[in-house]
């Protein structure tokens, strides 16, 4: 639960939303030290770090970040899509906590668009009657409860990427009934509507794709081939090209920080464990992260402003799981676990609060 918006924050308040042992002192929760990540910040703005001045009254409204995992197919044999939504505290870990149901019941709907207190879902299919959707759902992520309807997308479709800024949310490519599309939406987050247009495409039609985002700039990798693209997320118009991946493929997952997107999974030929990584302001060819502890394709990516998670998915031979893993997205390395979904799916949406568009 987020800390008052209003009167006095004790220490025991902050202990309890965002961790420590006693003794303790209020130098401990600037932002980036252990207890409260880079990114949180409440009603009266960001947390600082330690070179600036900490009153109690930037905590106010401030919460733990949270994942949100949308959607997804729990059945490799007859196909069963679900609305199913758990989330995850990103600090913790463990077995995520039940969240709500979507509005339709559908895999792949899109990932990465959120802002510090909404989270959106857009676009997916059907598994059991394999309907395409347009549908664009959201969540108040501090509110535990099933999701509302946003809008709809400019054309049904599904495997729809998404980017945000913290107004601003991105939905790119895709597949309608007849072909992967390049098309580009747009909305802006905090006012429900249907998604317009962004006046431009991508540099080729592809589906699946990872993300990430800074708050100016959102890339988009992958999709059955190695290219990167990127838009500015403030100004429509056509994506450009910023590099290719190490290896070209499609259903892999990303998430970011500010500075770093990071790759992970997918399929090229069969299901791989790669995990790439680009800096975001700078266009240029992904390098090697790490691996997954297992091959894997259409996670779920959540990202903290420290850390990206890897949710769900599955692989070629139809074997699906609930395993979460993480990286820390300045150290290239393996992937660690982190808990689990609350059951197996292949191709959830993930969402957070504190990615790396929002600051």
């Amino acid at each position: 639960m987020p800390l008052s918006s209003t009167g006095p924050i004790s220490f025991a308040n902050l202990q309890t939303e965002f961790g420590g042992s006693n003794p303790i002192s209020l130098s401990e929760y600037y932002a980036g030290g252990d207890y409260v990540n880079t990114g949180v910040f409440g009603k009266n703005g960001f947390i600082p770090a330690s070179s600036a001045e900490l009153p109690i009254s930037r905590f106010y409204g401030s919460f733990t970040p949270r994942a949100i995992f949308a959607g997804g197919n729990t059945d490799s044999v007859a196909g069963n899509s679900v609305g199913t939504i758990d989330f995850s505290i990103f600090s913790t870990g463990g077995t995520a906590a039940s969240f709500g149901s979507l509005t339709q019941v559908r895999t792949w709907p899109s990932s990465g668009v959120a802002s510090s207190t909404r989270a959106v879902f857009a676009g997916g299919r059907n598994s059991n009657s394999g309907v395409l959707y347009s549908t664009i759902d959201y969540v108040t992520i501090l509110t535990i409860a099933n999701a509302a309807g946003f809008g709809s997308l400019t054309d049904t479709r599904f495997g729809v990427t998404g980017a945000s800024s913290s107004t601003r949310g991105i939905f790119a490519g895709g597949q309608n009934s007849a072909a992967n599309v390049s098309a580009i939406d747009y909305i802006t987050i905090a006012t429900t509507s249907n998604a317009a247009g962004f006046g431009g495409v991508l540099t080729s039609a592809r589906r699946n794709q990872g993300s990430g985002a800074s708050s100016t700039r959102a890339v988009f990798a992958g999709g059955f081939s190695g290219i990167i693209d990127y838009v500015t997320i403030a100004t429509t118009g056509n994506a450009a090209a910023f590099g290719n991946l190490t290896l070209g493929r499609v259903f892999l997952t990303g998430g970011s920080s500010s500075t770093r997107a990071v790759f992970g999974g997918g399929d090229s030929s069969n299901t791989i464990a790669l995990i790439d990584y680009v800096t975001i302001a700078t266009t240029g060819n992904a390098a090697a992260f790490g691996n997954l502890n297992s091959p894997r394709v259409s996670m779920a990516g959540a990202a903290s402003a420290t850390k990206v998670l890897f949710a769900g998915g599955g692989s070629l031979s139809f074997v699906y799981t609930n395993v979460v893993e993480q990286v820390t997205i300045t150290t290239a390395a393996n992937s660690t676990s982190f808990g689990n979904l609350s059951q197996v799916r292949l191709g959830p949406a993930g969402a957070s609060s504190n990615h790396g568009g929002l600051y």
